[in-house]
């Protein structure tokens, strides 16, 4: 029981910053409230993009930082915007790459990390290789960069940076050799750590780690095929667990811990094929396997989310599951209309939910399916929102939109 409770009291952010993708540890969760009656009136303001991408934006001391790409300009562009009015900060350009990825990927798809004054950032050159790219988050000034080696994936990069415990976490499994896990200094670049991984996969890694906290330490979890799912301590490397469920297929949504379960999906071509959900091991045991119930729409791009003992599941094909998460048993299931690409956040009880087409849904966090809201957007969405100083930011075509919220 005292386990449970431990996990359970994942970090809700009520803060002005939300430095990484999904928020504070990766759990999605914020405290500001969703109002029944949304809508347009709520945009505080609109902040016109120089090009696409799929990163979501992240904030830290006022700034809101994203990634873009301008094709008319070959440039891959990273900006900081002021959150009190959208008003652009700075901007670094990089050139453009060229390399083979999936027609529905960008080269702008990883979200950043921010941390004392930092911006880091994941993502392909042209050569084929993986870079890690530090900027200064008052001036957008280049502090150092990493050359990570090769990454081979015929979906292109994707997966996003973590700062834990002081150390910047880079994932690299990829379908060549030489992959591996690293962790490396914030400040410099230089490498705390690094973890090899056997590249016998031919799919890709594109999972950001997601942060377990019990008992006062953090376990970063990862995902692949190649290896399931691994736990690791963010300032060693060292392994604390590991469970292998034999996945053929690609993961691409992030780990998420339900109480003392920890799911995982992976997919093909649009959608989630096969899931693990483990029962999170006691001081010198194994995980095992928490329940398995045949579970209909698994997410594939989509991370679930995990309030309240209940698990919230959102298809690529835009159909929303609520799960028990002690047993696997399906509470409800509802079509919601659009497929979805963006993650969904929980806020105050209630759970957003925002689609391609540019549909921002309002739905209940309950054991019964509930509707409150639909704001239309009228913009393609892909990228996941994010929540600070009072603000929910969508980024949606090419703008950011703030809304107001309490």
């Amino acid at each position: 029981m005292l386990l449970r409770l431990l996990l359970t009291l994942a970090p809700l952010s009520s803060s002005d910053d939300w430095t990484r993708l999904r928020g504070p540890d990766g759990v999605g969760h914020a405290t500001l409230t969703l109002p029944s009656d949304l809508s347009l009136a709520h945009v505080t303001w609109r902040a016109p993009l120089p090009g696409d991408g799929h990163s979501s934006p992240v904030v830290s001391d006022r700034r809101a930082v994203l990634t873009c790409v301008d094709e008319a300009a070959g440039l891959r562009v990273v900006l900081a915007l002021d959150t009190a009015d959208g008003q652009l900060a700075w901007r670094h350009d990089e050139p453009l790459p060229s390399h083979r990825q999936h027609g529905l990927n960008s080269y702008a798809s990883s979200t950043a990390a921010l941390g004392d004054g930092r911006v880091h950032l994941l993502w392909t050159r042209g050569t084929g290789e993986g870079e890690a790219l530090t900027l200064d988050l008052a001036s957008g000034d280049v502090l150092w960069r990493r050359a990570l080696g090769a990454f081979a994936a015929q979906h292109g990069s994707g997966a996003s940076p973590v700062l834990a415990d002081g150390v910047l976490l880079v994932p690299n499994e990829h379908e060549g050799e030489g992959s591996f896990l690293a962790g490396l200094d914030p400040a410099t670049g230089e490498e705390r750590w690094r973890l090899p991984r056997t590249s016998t996969s031919q799919r890709a890694s594109y999972a950001t780690p997601t942060l377990l906290r019990r008992d006062g330490h953090a376990l970063a979890l990862f995902a692949s095929t190649a290896h399931g799912l691994t736990a690791v301590d963010p300032t060693s490397g060292k392994v604390a667990w590991e469970y292998d469920p034999g996945f053929d297929q690609r993961c691409v949504g992030a780990p998420v811990v339900a109480g003392d379960v920890v799911f995982q999906s992976a997919g093909s071509g649009g959608g989630g094929k096969e899931y693990v959900a483990l029962r999170l091991p006691t001081r010198g045991m194994e995980p095992t396997v928490a329940w398995a119930p045949r579970i209909k729409a698994l997410p594939y791009v989509t991370t679930p989310l995990a309030p309240r003992g209940r698990l919230f599941l959102v298809s690529d094909a835009g159909i929303a599951t609520c799960l028990d998460a002690r047993s696997g048993a399906v509470r409800w299931q509802e079509r919601l209309g659009d497929g979805v690409y963006a993650s969904p956040l929980v806020l105050n009880g209630r759970l957003l939910v925002l689609t391609r087409e540019g549909r921002l849904l309002v739905l209940g966090a309950g054991a019964t399916f509930e509707h409150h809201a639909t704001l239309e957007l009228g913009v393609a969405c892909q990228a996941t929102p994010a929540v600070a100083g009072g603000q929910l930011l969508v980024r949606g075509g090419r703008e950011l939109i703030a809304f107001g919220l309490e």
